[in-house]
C-alpha cells in the first residue's frame, strides 16, 4: 500500500477505531453533535456480529449460555441472524461517505476494531498466531482507507477490564477463560493498527476515552484543531434518540447500548474513583458469579420482551 496522505487535511473523512468499554459510544455521540459532521454509526457491526460471516460466539451465546439465559430458538433467530455481509457493509459505508460529502458534510464513522478487521485476522491476533500487522487489516478497501483520518480510542486497561467484567458477567454469561471474552478484553490490536498506520506515513489521532469525561474542554480544543473543526460546534448535550429510531435497531444492540440511546448528554460522576478501587471491585465480581448469572437471565428476559413487542 502506498504511503497515506499527511495530516491534517482540509476535508477529512474521519474513522474512529475503538473497542468495547472505552467510552466509545459516548465519544461517538459527542463528536456527532458537531454540525459539520455526518455520523455513520457502526457500519460493519451487523455483518460482524449477526451476519453469515459473523465472528462466532462474539455476541451469539453458546448452547450452554443460551440455556442459562433462557433464550428460545425463536428469539435467538430474531436477534442473532442477519443477511448482512462484509461486502454489503462496505457498499453501504461507501455510499454513506458519498452522500455525506455530496451534502457538504464531513463523514465520521466508528467501529470496534474486531468488527472492521478481516475476520480470519481477528482470531489469529487474539490467539497470538500473528503479533503484528503488515497490510491493510480491515474490510475497508485500500483506496478508501488511505483517504480516512483515523482516530484510535484508548483507555486505561484497569478501567477497561473492570467495565468489561461488569458488563460481560452480567449481560452475556462470559466467564474468565472464554476465548470470546479474551477478544473483547484485548486492545493490543489497536496498538498494532497504530503502528501499521504510522509505518504508512499516517498520524493517527489518539484519544483517551476518559479525557472526554474529565478534561472535556481541553480535549475538545485539541481534537478539533487536529481535525480542522471549530470546537464551538461540539456540545455535551444532545437529544434523546427517538423511539422510532430505537425500534429500527437490532434488539440486542439496543439492550447493550440503551444507556447512551436514552441519554441527553455527558453525565459526570461527582467523584473520580481510584484505579485501586476498580481492581478491588472487579475481584468482587469474580466471586459473585451466581448473582451475575441471575442478572444475566433478567437481562435476556427483557430482551425477549423487546423482541416479542416488535413482532406483535
Amino acid at each position: 500500500m502506498a504511503p497515506f496522505p499527511s495530516q491534517p487535511t482540509s476535508n477529512p473523512r474521519i474513522f474512529i477505531f475503538d473497542a468495547t468499554r472505552l467510552r466509545s459510544h459516548l465519544f461517538f455521540r459527542y463528536i456527532s453533535t458537531h454540525p459539520a459532521l455526518q455520523p455513520i454509526y457502526h457500519p460493519y457491526l451487523t455483518a460482524a456480529m449477526f451476519g453469515p460471516e459473523a465472528l462466532k460466539n462474539l455476541l451469539a451465546p453458546s448452547p450452554t449460555r443460551a440455556a442459562e439465559m433462557g433464550l428460545t430458538p425463536e428469539v435467538q433467530q430474531a436477534i442473532f441472524t442477519s443477511p448482512e455481509t462484509y461486502a454489503s457493509s462496505t457498499e453501504r459505508f461507501l455510499d454513506a461517505l458519498t452522500r455525506a460529502e455530496k451534502d457538504g458534510r464531513v463523514p465520521v464513522a466508528n467501529e470496534h476494531w474486531f468488527n472492521v478487521f478481516r475476520k480470519e485476522l481477528v482470531w489469529d491476533l487474539v490467539r497470538g498466531k500473528q503479533t503484528s500487522i503488515s497490510k491493510n487489516p480491515t474490510a475497508i478497501p485500500d483506496a478508501v482507507l488511505q483517504t480516512l483520518t483515523p482516530i484510535i480510542l484508548i483507555r486505561h486497561p484497569t478501567l477497561v477490564v473492570d467495565s468489561v467484567y461488569r458488563a460481560a458477567l452480567a449481560f452475556t454469561g462470559h466467564q474468565p477463560g472464554d476465548e470470546d471474552l479474551d477478544l473483547i478484553t484485548s486492545n493490543k490490536e489497536l496498538r498494532m493498527l497504530f503502528d501499521f498506520l504510522q509505518s504508512h506515513g499516517q498520524r493517527p489521532i489518539v484519544v483517551d476515552g476518559d479525557d472526554l469525561l474529565w478534561r472535556t474542554e481541553e480535549f475538545s480544543k485539541a481534537l478539533c484543531e487536529r481535525l480542522g473543526l471549530d470546537a464551538e460546534g461540539l456540545s455535551d448535550r444532545w437529544e434523546v434518540v427517538p423511539q422510532k429510531e430505537i425500534d429500527k435497531m437490532n434488539p440486542a444492540l439496543y439492550m447493550f447500548t440503551r444507556d447512551i440511546q436514552h441519554s441527553s448528554g455527558i453525565e459526570r460522576p461527582a467523584v473520580r474513583v481510584s484505579l485501586a478501587h476498580h481492581n478491588t471491585r472487579r475481584i468482587s465480581y469474580l466471586h459473585d458469579l451466581a448473582a451475575s448469572r441471575a442478572f444475566c437471565r433478567q437481562f435476556y428476559a427483557e430482551l425477549d420482551r423487546q423482541v416479542q413487542r416488535r413482532h406483535c
